[in-house]
């Protein structure tokens, strides 16, 4: 069973391709109310959740300016999701997003009013939730082959053969390091910590999702 936000997960995140950060989503509760995600105890991302009389609201989204880009702001709005969908809550908007709003458009918030609004949805965790809330779009740049991120998948390696990408495997878990695959652009997480340890600038595919628009080097 994968990690559910009703307990804290980790989220493993290839930053800048090569380095690995190990990133804890919390739920705190101290001055109303939000979902943090933590490097090593230092809060990167935050967004608050305030209930109404029928639903919710998102306010107060901000990822730190060097996690910028890295899909952050996709996984708190996803944890925000799971969580109001565990409450049954119907649906949620965000008040005044500005510039923001084309950004929450691609997340499917619509016009409603002077908010924008979209039906709670989500997956078994956060990575999964935002593959159904994004349009994730994976190219595997040497065939290329261009497919939406289908979060039925368990992982990259299961996805690229599906759709005919030829790719070196062996173990399926993370250990032998024989599907490591070069990241062109993007950001992945690790469903499990992998054993083996990937090169500069390379994933595993075996044990990795993504979570913004991936081009690998396949």
């Amino acid at each position: 069973m994968r990690p559910h936000l009703s307990a804290p997960s980790d989220v493993l995140v290839t930053k800048g391709g090569a380095e690995i950060h190990e990133l804890r989503i919390r739920r705190a509760d101290s001055a109303g109310e939000s979902v943090l995600i933590e490097d090593s105890g230092t809060v990167v991302g935050s967004v608050g959740i305030r209930r109404t009389d029928t639903a919710a609201a998102l306010h107060d989204l901000a990822v730190a300016e060097s996690w910028r880009g890295m899909g952050l702001g996709r996984l708190l709005v996803a944890a925000a999701l799971l969580i109001l969908r565990a409450e049954e809550t119907p649906y949620v908007t965000v008040a005044d997003p500005g510039p923001a709003a084309e950004w929450f458009g691609a997340l499917g918030f619509t016009p409603d009013g002077d908010l924008l609004r979209r039906e709670v949805t989500g997956g078994y965790d956060e990575v999964e939730t935002v593959g159904q809330i994004a349009d994730l779009q994976v190219d595997f740049a040497r065939t290329g082959t261009r497919v939406r991120w289908d979060p039925s998948f368990t992982a990259l390696l299961q996805f690229a053969q599906h759709h005919g990408v030829d790719t070196d495997s062996l173990c399926w878990a993370g250990v032998c390091g024989t599907c490591a695959v070069r990241i062109k652009q993007g950001t992945v997480s690790y469903e499990v910590p992998p054993q083996a340890e990937p090169g500069e600038g390379e994933v595993l595919l075996c044990v990795s999702r993504p979570t913004t628009p991936l081009v690998l080097d396949l």
